[in-house]
């Protein structure tokens, strides 16, 4: 957390990152999903199970590692067809192509792991299509989920328009004005019957 994500991430740091997102956000990216706007099937549920994980520290003397508490977590086991290709076996056979997905959330939260489930089967599929050469859609690309999951990054960009924003405006004012202010000049030069050299010679110009 101490260093931006670099892209493209291994699964490993896409599956922090979705442990500490939003889950509306998630829960809209996973639904967009679902409805056919990625790669990734229709996954079937393990199992989806909550229990208490033990918090450990090492102790500064004896380096023996010590329970200090534990926290509520909610965990989902997904599975369903990863990529289009059969897996072709001995002899020739066709055999079963399952990929699994987690989802491992703080607290009891079993919409937000499911969703992180469903956004692990479709990163990897990304993966796959991204290498065959073919379109992702927005649950498929890493840097569009894990950036807009980011709660603390998301919320501080959108609530910062609330701070003042002179600078910007004035800029926007004067970018929009200089080519309105170019034309009513030369409108009132041309009802004036002043030509542009004339009106440089006289002072009166662009500049």
């Amino acid at each position: 957390t101490r260093e931006s994500l670099r892209f493209p991430v291994p699964r490993s740091a896409w599956l922090q990152s979705m442990a500490r997102g939003e889950t509306a956000a998630m829960v809209c990216l996973a639904y967009s999903n679902l409805r056919g706007y990625g790669y990734a099937d229709h996954g079937t549920i393990g199992e989806v199970r909550v229990g208490s994980l033990p918090v450990k520290i090492l102790h500064p003397v004896t380096g023996v590692a010590v329970t200090i508490g534990s926290f509520e977590a909610t965990e989902c086991e997904m599975f369903g067809p990863e990529g289009d290709a059969p897996v072709t076996g001995a002899k020739g056979r066709l055999l079963p192509a399952f990929g699994l997905s987690y989802g491992l959330v703080i607290g009891r939260n079993e919409r937000k792991a499911i969703a992180m489930s469903i956004l692990d089967s479709a990163l990897q599929a990304g993966e796959l299509a991204s290498i065959d050469g073919g379109e992702v859609a927005p649950s498929n690309d890493q840097e569009m989920v894990l950036s807009h999951i980011d709660g603390i990054e998301s919320t501080g960009f959108v609530e910062h328009l609330k701070l003042p924003h002179y600078v910007t405006f004035g800029s926007q004012i004067r970018t929009q004005m200089s080519p309105r202010r170019d034309v009513m000049l030369a409108a009132e030069r041309t009802l004036a019957g002043i030509t542009p050299e004339v009106a440089t010679e006289r002072g009166t110009g662009d500049e």
